[in-house]
């Protein structure tokens, strides 16, 4: 059976798709795909439809097929706020992040880090990662990406969570005592950790204070540990 290669493609409301961009790129001069091809196209938005190619133009392809819709019970049921971290341990950590889940990444700056870790050009960077563990995960709900441009910024964005949770080495509780439901953000620092001062404001806005085990796990190992743990339970 020949490979189904995925795209990132926009509904038209009908049986019709249009796949453009750095999607057709690859698609006419990667892939070099034709009309007729079998494809599987995806909106990111739940909705995926297996089709063929109908039309290639200059610019972008067609795609008619039957879709499917995959509903979610709650939006932005898993959402991550993660200090920014060196570029390459981000990479790194991304795909792992998309493929468990995580509905809302939210990277947010801490005053002691280099600006350049947001900048627009990380941004579109992080943003093609995430498209492509997206389409190799088969996932139906692409993560949302988010920058705060610092710390008290955090705070207009994981207001509306039903349990919010903060990660740190003193934590009050271990992650797995917790009964996890509804919406579930939790907060980690980058590779130097959490403030006392931003802890303290966490706690002010309702954040509880946890910790995955009782020894102390590097910034890239606590992550994608309680990643994993709140995606398994959210399910």
């Amino acid at each position: 059976m020949a490979h189904i290669f995925r795209f990132l493609g926009v509904w038209n409301k009908d049986s019709s798709w249009t796949v453009e961009g750095e999607e057709f790129v690859h698609m006419r001069k990667v892939l070099r795909l034709k009309e007729g091809t079998s494809v599987e196209v995806v909106d990111g938005n739940g909705r995926v439809a297996l089709g063929n190619i109908t039309r290639i133009s200059k610019n972008s392809a067609t795609i008619v097929g039957n879709s499917t819709f995959f509903p979610r019970a709650v939006d932005h049921r898993l959402t991550i706020c993660l200090g920014a971290l060196r570029r390459n341990t981000l990479e790194d950590l991304l795909p792992s992040l998309v493929e468990l889940g995580v509905d809302q990444l939210i990277i947010f700056n801490q005053n002691q880090l280099a600006k350049f870790r947001l900048s627009e050009k990380v941004y579109l960077r992080l943003n093609r990662i995430i498209v492509s563990a997206f389409k190799q995960s088969k996932r139906a709900w692409i993560t949302q990406l988010t920058f705060a441009e610092n710390f008290d910024k955090l705070g207009q964005f994981v207001s509306d969570y039903d349990q919010k949770l903060v990660l740190s080495p003193n934590g009050a509780q271990l992650i797995r005592s917790l009964n996890l439901m509804g919406k579930v953000v939790i907060v980690i620092g980058s590779e130097k950790g959490l403030t006392e001062l931003e802890l303290e404001n966490l706690r002010k806005e309702g954040f509880v204070t946890v910790k995955f085990c009782d020894t102390i796990l590097t910034s890239k190992t606590a992550i994608i540990s309680a990643a994993a743990y709140m995606a398994a339970s959210l399910c």
